[in-house]
């Protein structure tokens, strides 16, 4: 293999012993990912979306095809048709030969994997297993990509350290392995490395810091064991607030005892003898807290009864067994642990003949059988494990009586259902962890869930690994079982016959699928429906009933709902608590499991009678909330109904299947406006569609979908909106709703007067009848209307109409509007401390409802702000927080917005072909969307940049395409800078007679909308022109009289910089330096810092 690659610690390749070198880190990051992901083909647009994400994909896709180029040449340079070896190219997939390189990571693994299939029954006795793990660990010199990363591709980073978090993981396990392993044979100095190794690698494992102080106690040197204490206790204390396990301290207060010279009982105890304990041949996964749980029970000596309790097929047996194994070394236990498998047990009688026989007990003619199990048990140290009591909870007094005769009998209960005893202690055992639904951390297999799938499913197909193909469907699989650890284990039984994919669609499509199951299971856990089936039939009819009612909710719900919906008691919800079929949650509400509700509904569907007081109760509950999403705290209204949402839900299309009109006309007020404060817009959008195709020409529900669309940025949103007026009344409310929302939408087309006159009626309206929520937010659409229209004066008088309104009705949110266009008025007027003051207000009040979609589009307007004075660093952060935020809500339009404003930051900071790169891909999502007023907007970014680069000829076709657009629009802001951007072309090219006109246009527009630094550059631009007419003395005049009237320091350095342009006035260059040296220490941006530097070379 002449290519080898060394990927722990800093990257590095070689041929042979020559070392290679890449041009780029992308090439680099190329040949490192083909290399370790060697398995199938990679597509090139997946390849370069992983390395180029924030690039249009025709130039991504040119980036590969350039680094691939490259990366051949360097390889063929060095070793000639290596290349044509190690790559499989076609047109459009790329891959690796996985048997042509040598890569230390994976020789890493795949010594690991030898160990981990070599059927050795004890690690200590392998001799080749230890050498394997030996190399393996002697692969490890630092973690994996030390130093090394792609700040531009998050996607290849997120790999990296999935990656690198999964190498550490293994790292640990087989330093763990070696150091035990090693200690085992007796071999301390061999074992001594490993340990402290591991130690570093893993600080918080405390079972790592026992080991090494075991062993340096062993090897003679106790004064390092007893500082190894020290160094555990001072990192668990600063990093973690804890202290060290009883365990710990416990070992330590023993090797103090042993250097002392004290005699004290043995450091390891005498484990406990275990009876009847059944042989695993499936892994035990998770269950830490568990455990912890567990083993602080037993160490209370006033705790001798503990109930694990929780649903079958939770995996209340196997915790119950590995406690008993894990227990057994604790000590303290003379008599032994016995487990009892109590699944086939139905009578007292034959529990007690089960004990006696498993005891190994006395029994005699003169005694009854429980006098004898209690004379057995009288003077006993002993630990009963007894698994699957709830068929048996009349039993539970003579496990009473057992704890009362025998002071060191303890008792471990795994059951379905609580004993209700007066000494019990309750440990209540749910499902493994799994990531909630949209949680990705950067390595899945740290979700206990995941693990024991991935396990399971790698006792049926050895091959099986988790992996970008399938990590989400593996994810999905944990969530729909809710981490049931049975369920896993079913599901995972499939991954022979098919994809996690497909095993994700059947589960949804039947709870009947999971039951392929292994012959030895007990017949209760041959499949899901067999274990509910079972728990089914220990109910009371009452209390099936019940819980039939109950599987009408989807997902959590509160106790009064069900009590009002259902006919359940207190009493009864409690019984099924119990016997936990019903959890209640953290949070005070309560859930079926989603695979038990299933089953339920199998059995007996839910009534119409119980599924209309479902529907009635949820859809009543958005008419209450209704007014507090216009209060001052809209967001607590939001979280009422975000709790229980998927009831809401479920209520909405149960009325919608039903034909109920008037339950939907009810609530469709309070579900438009819950989804409108939550940013909720795709969902919203979704179920008001859904309800448009059931009634059609209810101009309510098209508004609402016509809003949602307008938000989404979807052009559609005006034709259901004129759709809705054609159906609408002549007169009332939602006519008025719907004048005011065609108002905000016809602007975008062009027709500012016409949305003037909608929004007019509906502020005359909404007055008449004092409706002061609609009104206030009529008056806010209309001065932003008008400020759109740059009528700034009309506009300010909205503006003071609109706040006392607001501030009356305590809407905080339509307020936080109100600021956030007055900042823009300002910022137009380049009044920017006054901007800058109204957009932090505006931030505060969105901070304060919580309102995510317009607190995207204030940290997009301060970024703006930010770049205008310089502060670069706190404008990126701003737009970052844009981006964010608006991918996160799936906002394209805001998403298309944010790009484009960071194409315009850093086209004033200097970096112009990340600037590009940035307008494109805005460019691209307009045109996806067919929003031809942004693509203009743009297409002028596009411009601006090219022009700073010098490309005039490319900035001036860009005008072109982008001009006729914007005029059609007449915007005045988006229209001025593009007409001075190709005016100032036009008279580098000499062609001032176009330019002069241009430049009048947007004087004009300057002037009647008062947009300062716009009006200020077209005088600037306009004495240019008569100058190069041959105006000069005309020209000079005007020049020194804005000089006069101009106080701004940069806008009196740009004009002395102009007229040393024009006149090549060494004072006039002089003024310029001064100013500019100022300037730049404010606001660095490329033209101050190109002016600056030509200024100097001029005068030096």
């Amino acid at each position: 293999m002449p290519l080898k690659l060394t990927l722990f610690g800093a990257p590095f390749a070689a041929i042979h012993t020559t070392p290679l070198h890449f041009r780029t880190d992308k090439i680099r990051a190329l040949l490192i990912y083909l290399a370790l992901e060697n398995e199938r083909p990679h597509e090139r647009h997946a390849l370069a979306a992983l390395l180029w994400p924030d690039m249009p994909e025709q130039t991504a896709l040119k980036n590969l095809r350039q680094s691939l180029h490259r990366l051949q040449q360097t390889l063929d340079e060095a070793h000639p048709g290596l290349s044509a070896s190690l790559f499989q190219i076609t047109r459009q997939t790329i891959r690796y030969a996985p048997t042509a390189l040598e890569v230390d990571v994976l020789t890493f693994q795949g010594l690991l994997d030898a160990c981990e299939a070599h059927p050795h029954r004890h690690l200590h006795l392998c001799q080749d297993c230890l050498t394997r793990l030996a190399d393996a660990v002697a692969l490890y010199r630092a973690e994996f990509l030390a130093g090394f990363g792609l700040s531009d591709a998050f996607a290849f980073e997120e790999w990296m350290f999935f990656w690198r978090e999964r190498l550490q993981q293994q790292m640990i396990s087989a330093l763990g392995q070696l150091a035990h392993a090693l200690a085992e044979r007796g071999d301390v100095d061999a074992a001594l490395p490993y340990a402290t190794r591991l130690a570093a690698l893993d600080p918080f494992r405390e079972e790592a810091h026992r080991l090494l102080m075991r062993l340096f106690a062993q090897s003679g040197h106790s004064g390092k064991a007893l500082a190894q204490y020290e160094t555990c206790r001072r990192i668990l204390q600063q990093e973690l607030g804890v202290d060290p396990a009883v365990e710990t301290t416990v070992l330590y207060r023993q090797l103090q005892a042993e250097q002392r010279g004290e005699r004290l009982p043995a450091t390891i105890p005498t484990p406990a003898v275990l009876h009847h304990f059944p042989v695993q041949f499936t892994p035990f996964v998770g269950r830490e807290r568990e455990l912890h749980q567990i083993e602080a029970w037993f160490l209370d000596p006033d705790s001798r009864l503990l109930t694990l309790v929780g649903p079958g097929g939770v995996g209340k047996t196997r915790l119950a067994i590995h406690a008993g194994e894990h227990l057994a070394t604790k000590g303290g236990l003379a008599d032994g642990i016995y487990f009892f498998s109590l699944a086939a047990i139905r009578t007292p009688e034959a529990l007690l003949t089960t004990l006696l026989n498993g005891l190994g007990a006395v029994t005699s003619a003169r005694h009854t059988p429980q006098a004898s199990l209690l004379n057995h048990l009288r003077d006993r140290q002993c630990l009963l494990v007894l698994d699957n009591f709830e068929q048996l909870s009349d039993s539970a007094p003579l496990l009473g009586e057992m704890l009362a005769t025998a002071p060191g009998l303890r008792l471990l209960v795994s059951s379905q259902l609580l004993l209700n005893l007066r000494a019990e202690r309750r440990l209540s055992v749910s499902g493994l962890d799994y990531p909630a639904e949209g949680e990705l951390g950067p390595n899945p297999m740290t979700f206990s869930a995941v693990r024991l799938f991935v396990e399971s499913a790698r006792q049926v197909d050895a091959s099986f690994r988790i992996s970008p193909e399938n990590e989400a469907a593996v994810l999905r699989i944990c969530q729909l079982v809710e981490g049931l650890p049975l369920a896993l284990e079913l599901a995972a039984a499939w991954v022979r016959l098919m994809s996690p994919q497909t095993i994700v669609r059947e589960i949804g499509r039947s709870l009947d699928f999971l039951s392929l199951s292994p012959q030895d299971h007990p017949e209760r856990h041959q499949s899901m429906g067999a274990v509910f089936a079972y728990a089914w039939q220990l109910l009371p009819s009452a209390e099936q009933k019940v819980l039939a009612q109950l599987a009408v909710f989807r997902g959590p719900f509160h106790l009064e709902a069900a009590l009002d919906i259902t006919e359940a008691t207190p009493l009864i919800l409690a019984r099924l608590l119990d016997r936990s079929l019903l959890q209640r949650r953290k949070d005070g509400l309560y859930e079926l499991h989603e695979l038990l509700r299933q089953f339920v509904r199998q059995q007996t569907p839910p009534t119409q009678e119980t599924a209309r007081r479902h529907c009635d109760y949820y859809l009543n509950l958005l008419v209450v909330q209704e007014k507090a999403f216009h209060g001052p705290h809209p967001r607590q209204a939001v979280a009422t109904i975000q709790r229980v949402l998927s009831n809401v839900r479920q209520a909405w299309q149960w009325a919608i299947e039903q034909q109920d009109g008037p339950a939907v006309e009810r609530s469709f007020e309070g579900l438009g406006r819950f989804y409108q404060t939550a940013a909720l817009l795709q969902e919203g959008e979704a179920m008001f569609a859904q309800a448009n195709a059931q009634f059609v020409a209810n101009p309510g529900l098209l508004v609402w979908q016509a809003y949602f669309l307008h938000k989404l940025g979807r052009h559609e949103a005006l034709r259901d909106a004129r759709q809705a007026l054609a159906c609408a009344g002549e007169a009332g409310r939602t006519r008025a709703e719907i004048y005011s929302l065609l108002g905000e939408l016809l602007p975008r087309e062009g027709q500012l007067e016409q949305a003037k006159a909608f929004q007019t009626q509906a502020i005359e309206y909404f007055q008449a009848t004092s409706d002061l929520e609609r009104l206030a937010r009529a008056l806010r659409r209309m001065a932003l209307t008008c400020w759109r229209g740059g009528d700034h004066d009309e506009a300010m008088r909205y503006f003071q109409r609109a706040i006392p309104i607001h501030e009356a009705i305590q809407e905080k949110r339509g307020l936080a509007q109100l600021f956030n266009v007055l900042a823009g008025i300002y910022y137009e007027r380049n009044e920017l401390t006054q901007a800058l003051g109204y957009v932090q207000k505006a931030q505060e009040l969105y901070e304060a409802v919580e309102d995510k979609l317009d607190a995207a589009v204030v940290a997009a307007n301060l970024a703006r702000l930010y770049t205008h004075l310089g502060q670069f660093e706190k404008a990126l952060a701003s737009n970052q927080r844009a981006i964010d935020i608006s991918q996160e809500l799936g906002d394209r339009s805001g998403v298309a917005r944010d790009l484009s404003n960071r194409g315009y930051i850093l086209s004033v900071v200097g970096e112009l072909d990340q600037s590009l790169d940035f307008y494109f891909r805005a460019l691209d999502i307009a045109r996806a969307r067919n929003d031809p007023e942004h693509i203009a907007e743009f297409q002028a970014g596009l411009a601006a940049a090219h022009a700073l680069k010098g490309d005039d000829e490319t900035a001036l076709g860009y005008y072109d395409l982008a001009l006729p657009v914007l005029q059609a629009q007449g915007v005045p802001y988006h229209l001025v800078g593009p007409l001075l951007g190709k005016a100032e072309l036009l008279y580098r090219r000499g062609d001032w007679i176009k330019a002069k006109s241009l430049v009048d246009e947007a004087k004009t527009l300057a002037q009647d909308v008062e947009l300062a630094e716009f009006l200020h550059q077209s005088r600037i631009l306009a004495i240019k022109l008569d100058y190069a007419e041959g105006n000069t003395r005309e020209g000079l005049e005007q020049w020194r009289r804005l000089l006069s009237e101009t106080e701004d320091e940069t806008a009196q350095a740009a004009l002395h910089y102009e007229l040393w342009v024009l006149t090549h006035e060494q004072a006039s260059a002089e003024a310029a330096l001064a100013g500019y040296e100022n300037v730049c220490l404010r606001v660095p941006s490329l033209i101050n810092r190109r002016r600056l530097e030509r200024l100097r070379e001029f005068l030096a």
